[in-house]
């Protein structure tokens, strides 16, 4: 029977296509052009995710869920429900509508990942699509600028600034986690120029997550836990990294671009510390932002400390101010957002899930010895963009973004399986099957 053909052949290669989907979906988020309907903001990751879910979701609730997504399921979703209701009651139904639409898609992109990107060939494939798309967007930001005659200081085109941090957090996890990419000319000039374009990019928030980042993932044993004879080879890294450092702050006053980038981050320090310190007329639009946003933030926890003042608000409040223009944006940090939109509450909510998906990555990273080598470059790549999503977090606010770089951590994270427990001792010796990927 020729439907039934069909069907048999549609069914095996469903899995496959919801990897390709997914690896372009996570690429394409940082696509800054979007379209509205009604109150609800539609990118081109929400697209991609409602074929995605339009082509399998009938499959994915037969298979049924995993019983250790119980956890993630019940902080994810507790958090989500004390939002929603918090917009409902506090700011508007069209709030609530649309935050419960934006939950329930990355909802959807959680299950579907977990349950369709967990083999070594749907990886590769998740992977090489996600890689792509980065890679497309990141050379789209360089040309749109360098065509402008800009050298450096690429945030015209908005999120696509980001691509370039993470493009070398992936393709250094890459190199880190598998043999494939080792010893390969062409793939060590690409995260040459990854670096290059990271540098030149200006992306400050970007620097402050990669480099923590990747050193946990250095550390990372392949045996279990933090690789502690490796201390030797980490520590002399960081004393060539700070050697670097030193060199370009020296030679930082012959360069604008990174005269500009030092002075306005110690600027920023200074004036976060002290409060005697200089005028915020004498340093850069950006920090006078930031910092106008940690302190009106802070400022409405405190009168408000339990629930906040509800989803949404901060930015309604701050447009309200007789304020400069520049001033009125949103919170600049998602920790302080949540503090003044949902208060306490929220933000208890907000750490259960982080502490969710931190202990699967440790459980894990414990047991990494047991796992198979397309979940070992899984898990190293949901520890680095955990760690990178967090610290970047508190520089950005109030968007899809942030949701996005605590759930496909939590998805790479939760696609592996707990290991079965080792019924033979382990060598003292660390061992690593080679990758495939």
């Amino acid at each position: 029977m020729p439907f039934r053909r069909l069907s048999l052949d549609l069914s095996i290669h469903v899995p496959s296509a919801v990897a390709i989907v997914l690896g372009l979906i996570c690429g394409l988020i940082f696509v800054g052009s979007d379209f509205r309907v009604g109150p609800v903001r539609i990118r081109w990751f929400d697209i991609g995710l409602l074929w995605a879910a339009g082509l399998c979701l009938h499959r994915l609730l037969t298979m049924g869920l995993r019983a250790d997504l119980g956890a993630m399921l019940m902080a994810f979703l507790s958090y989500v429900l004390y939002a929603v209701c918090n917009a409902a009651v506090q700011s508007s139904s069209e709030t609530a509508f649309k935050e419960a639409i934006q939950f329930g898609l990355f909802l959807v992109f959680f299950l579907m990942f977990v349950h369709y990107v967990n083999t070594e060939q749907r990886t590769r494939q998740f992977l090489f699509c996600f890689l792509s798309v980065l890679w497309i967007l990141a050379l789209v930001n360089a040309y749109h600028h360098l065509s402008k005659g800009d050298i450096s200081g690429w945030k015209e085109l908005g999120d696509q600034k980001i691509t370039h941090s993470v493009i070398f957090i992936v393709m250094t996890v890459m190199t880190i986690a598998s043999n494939k990419t080792k010893g390969r000319v062409w793939w060590s000039g690409l995260l040459l120029l990854a670096l290059i374009f990271l540098f030149l990019s200006g992306e400050r928030k970007g620097w402050a997550g990669v480099m923590p980042a990747l050193l946990v993932v250095v550390m990372l044993s392949d045996r279990g836990g933090l690789r502690w004879r490796a201390l030797r080879q980490i520590l002399a890294t960081v004393l060539a990294g700070l050697a670097v450092v030193g060199l370009l702050l020296a030679i930082s006053p012959y360069i604008p671009y990174l005269s500009k980038q030092v002075t306005s981050t110690v600027d920023f320090v200074i004036l976060l510390f002290t409060s005697d310190g200089q005028s915020v007329e004498e340093t850069t639009r950006s920090n006078n932002g930031r910092l106008f946003a940690i302190e009106l933030g802070l400022r409405q926890f405190a009168e408000h400390p339990v629930f906040g003042i509800g989803l949404e608000n901060y930015s309604k409040l701050v447009k309200g101010l007789a304020i400069d223009e520049g001033l009125q944006r949103g919170a600049h940090n998602e920790l302080v957002r949540i503090a003044a939109e949902l208060g306490s509450v929220g933000l208890l909510s907000y750490a259960v899930v982080n502490i969710v998906i931190a202990a699967r990555l440790i459980e894990l990273a414990m047991s990494i010895g047991r796992l198979e080598p397309d979940g070992r470059v899984r898990l190293r790549l949901g520890i680095a963009l955990f760690v990178f999503g967090f610290l970047i977090n508190i520089f950005l606010a109030g968007g899809g973004l942030n949701v996005y770089f605590y759930m496909l951590p939590a998805a790479l994270a939760f696609s592996i399986p707990r290991p079965r427990k080792q019924t033979k001792p382990t060598s003292d010796v660390d061992y690593a099957p080679p990758s495939r990927i």
